[in-house]
């Protein structure tokens, strides 16, 4: 299992796979991500938005293999179609980042 669904786990998301990525979502947030890197200094592309949206998402980007990294592309380039929500929203988290952003969440 990767090191950052066990992130996401530990802080009461469901993880599932979509692709060749991830969607994290708890009810409140969904973090559509793909990982890279390695053991060493893994890093994810994501981007955070809220769980209502998590379906449209899914529809919207089926056939996505790498998810993060086009919702990182389109958040970018002005192009997204849903509301970014939250603290995450890059195409290089590292996993202290991630969890910084959780910590927050989970305190408010």
């Amino acid at each position: 299992m990767s090191l950052f669904v066990d992130l996401f786990k530990e802080f009461g998301y469901s993880v599932e796979q979509y692709g060749d990525s991830y969607i994290a979502d708890n009810g409140t947030f969904c973090v559509p991500f793909t990982e890279y890197g390695d053991k060493t200094y893994p890093l994810i592309s994501a981007v955070s938005f809220l769980s209502y949206d998590k379906e449209n998402i899914k529809k919207y980007y089926k056939g996505v293999e790498r998810i993060g990294f086009k919702v990182f592309s389109d958040w970018m380039n002005n192009s997204l179609k849903f509301q970014r929500f939250g603290g995450i929203g890059n195409h290089d988290h590292s996993l202290g980042e991630v969890r910084n952003v959780l910590e927050r969440y989970k305190q408010s």
